[in-house]
């Protein structure tokens, strides 16, 4: 069986769904969840950074990632979009 194709929001959908799952996620469990590597899943998280979409958590010794508010915003909207798609048959 093939897999599946993600798309570039589909994949930053996951990442940031994970996050938004368990916050001060550690970045093992989120590529498990992911589905990523860990080289492409870095790439992902440093551009989210940049735009201010998560965070890293402070208090935590290792790298935990939180969702900033921006990041709650632009989640919510996408699973907004999917659902709009969906009710026509379609996938992102």
């Amino acid at each position: 069986m093939p897999k599946e194709y993600r798309g570039r929001i589909a994949i930053i959908h996951d990442i940031l769904h994970a996050i938004n799952q368990e916050d001060g996620i550690g970045t093992t469990r989120l590529l498990f969840l992911s589905n990523l590597s860990h080289e492409r899943l870095m790439d992902y998280l440093g551009e989210l950074r940049t735009k201010g979409l998560i965070a890293e958590a402070e208090a935590s010794p290792k790298k935990a990632f939180t969702l900033t508010d921006k990041g709650h915003r632009f989640l919510a909207e996408v699973q907004r979009i999917r659902g709009f798609m969906a009710d026509f048959g379609l996938e992102m």
